[in-house]
């Protein structure tokens, strides 16, 4: 498709495979005893699922003034439903939020959607209850190809919950030249989830529920990760913020991929969530052969740069030559300050959204890390409210309370996100 005679650009669609279902929450002062009767502090229901927050995160933002193409963005979702109340639901608030549903397949002869149960109390702890329903994920053998990519897709999310599917569009949309991310969630011991996390160019990570993947890929690949008992040598723990067994732990992921699959896996952003703390992104931005064993060490020209260093890190290369020299990058960022903290449900997928629009809609205009301080800001507004989706911010928080350029959101942002670990925003 080209410009029309008004000038606007080709319109861009983001395709995002995942779960789509209602989250019931429940808050109680203390969690009940067996055999014992309670009463609720309060009930909700609100839009969830991995796949669905996600899309009406973007969806919400993606006419904000950060893109001078954002008025030509689709945020189609690729689920499916069942043939209930749940359904009409879910349907009326993404299609309120702008969501393309045009993708959505709804399961007939009343099938049930899929719920998930959330119980907090007072102490920051959840139990979560998933109920599938009888609708099903979306069947491999009801995929119109040609469907799916109709139009100029530039981009191909998922949450790993179908993993055949999703690895079979991941491995069509690599062959389309469509960049792929990635949100596994957990380590669910298959193959295709596998396939699918090497495949991605990001791959979104949490704190520690997928120790168990590396450590059985290791296995796997007869490999081991010497640096993980190291200390870096010259590293301060005030650079960038990070603590050195912090760092030495976080770059693990991407140091395992080098190792398993080569260069690759180079540009490959590896993205770790962790809470309250902040997140932290590492890129592998080289790989050199060598024949001898190196030191771990920083690289002297960037040691400055605040929340961001840059660190050659030996490894052993499977398949090739003994030895192996990575440049990674490590940059940080905090959470929003003074946030209004009601439910933290969904607040991961509301940063992956925040991410991702920044990361796709300004492509190689993306400022230094504005794509993680945008996340974590849309990730702290969520915070507000009960369940994953009902206070995600819209374009026109970000038009009042950010500004109307990249520029005035990237000062904005500045003040309003902390560094990780909890220190404040520079005034």
């Amino acid at each position: 498709m080209q410009d029309d005679m008004n000038g606007n650009e080709e319109e861009k669609i983001i395709l995002i495979l995942g779960a789509c279902c209602l989250d019931r929450l429940l808050t109680v002062d203390s969690y009940p005893l067996p055999d014992s009767k309670i009463k609720t502090r309060a009930y909700h229901e609100v839009g969830g699922g991995n796949g669905g927050n996600v899309a009406t995160a973007m969806a919400l933002l993606k006419d904000a003034p950060f893109a001078t193409s954002s008025s030509n963005v689709k945020i189609k979702l690729l689920a499916q439903v069942g043939d209930d109340a749940v359904a009409t639901r879910l349907v009326e608030d993404l299609t309120c939020a702008g969501v393309d549903l045009s993708l959505l397949r709804q399961e007939a002869h009343s099938t049930t959607s899929f719920t998930t149960t959330i119980v907090s109390s007072s102490s920051p702890t959840r139990t979560c209850l998933f109920t599938p329903g009888t609708c099903g994920n979306v069947p491999m053998d009801d995929i119109d190809s040609d469907n799916i990519w109709e139009g100029n897709v530039v981009h191909f999310h998922t949450d790993g919950r179908n993993p055949d599917l999703a690895l079979a569009l991941a491995q069509e949309a690599t062959r389309r030249h469509i960049p792929v991310s990635v949100d596994p969630e957990k380590d669910r011991q298959l193959p295709a989830q596998d396939k699918m996390m090497e495949l991605a160019s990001i791959l979104f990570l949490n704190a520690t529920q997928m120790n168990d993947f590396f450590q059985r890929k290791h296995q796997e690949f007869s490999t081991t990760i010497t640096q993980r008992q190291q200390t870096l040598d010259g590293l301060k723990p005030e650079t960038a913020n990070l603590d050195p067994a912090i760092i030495t732990s976080a770059i693990q992921p991407s140091l395992s991929y080098l190792c398993w699959h080569g260069t690759q896996q180079l540009h490959k952003q590896v993205v770790i969530t962790k809470g309250d703390l902040g997140a932290i992104r590492v890129t592998a931005q080289e790989l050199v052969e060598t024949q001898t064993a190196q030191k771990m060490e920083l690289m002297a020209d960037n040691v400055a740069t605040p929340n961001s260093i840059s660190m050659q890190v030996p490894c052993s290369i499977v398949g090739g030559t003994t030895h192996g020299l990575a440049r990674l990058t490590v940059e940080s960022v905090g959470v929003l300050q003074n946030a209004d903290i009601v439910d933290t449900t969904g607040a991961g997928d509301a940063f992956i959204g925040g991410y991702l629009l920044s990361r796709i809609l300004l492509g190689p205009d993306d400022p230094p890390q504005f794509a993680l301080h945008l996340g974590a800001w849309v990730a702290g507004k969520k915070l507000g409210g009960p369940g994953a989706q009902s206070a995600l911010p819209t374009a026109r928080d970000v038009s009042n309370e950010l500004g109307n350029t990249v520029e005035e959101m990237q000062s904005a942002l500045h003040n309003l996100i902390g560094h990780f670990g909890g220190d404040a925003g520079e005034e």
